[in-house]
């Protein structure tokens, strides 16, 4: 793998991170998860991509469950994390924040 997708799995891993922390403080994050999930899955087009399925079943776990694989630097979470529904947790500051701590 090239530095430049190094890079950007770290930032991911990093705002994901950032995420499992909110998580655990509002678990009600979960369920703005499965909102974002369904409206994607709503929009896409048959057949429905296998990311789908995998993190509705990720969003049936438990809070420390969820945020056990939000933080992992795991093959399977590195490969989910571009998908990911919890793309609204962050605020533009915090993904800014990351952004430039990644230049």
């Amino acid at each position: 793998m090239d530095s430049d997708h190094r890079r950007i799995d770290a930032r991911s891993l990093s705002m994901h991170r950032l995420i499992a922390s909110k998580l655990l403080t509002d678990p009600g994050l979960i369920n703005q998860a499965r909102s974002t999930l369904a409206r994607w899955r709503a929009q896409a087009a048959e057949p429905v991509p296998s990311y789908f399925l995998e993190w509705e079943k990720i969003l049936e776990g438990s809070p420390e469950e969820i945020t056990d694989l939000l933080g992992s630097s795991s093959e399977e979470a590195t490969r989910l994390r571009p998908s990911s529904p919890f793309t609204n947790v962050l605020t533009s500051e915090e993904r800014s924040k990351i952004f430039n701590d990644f230049r």
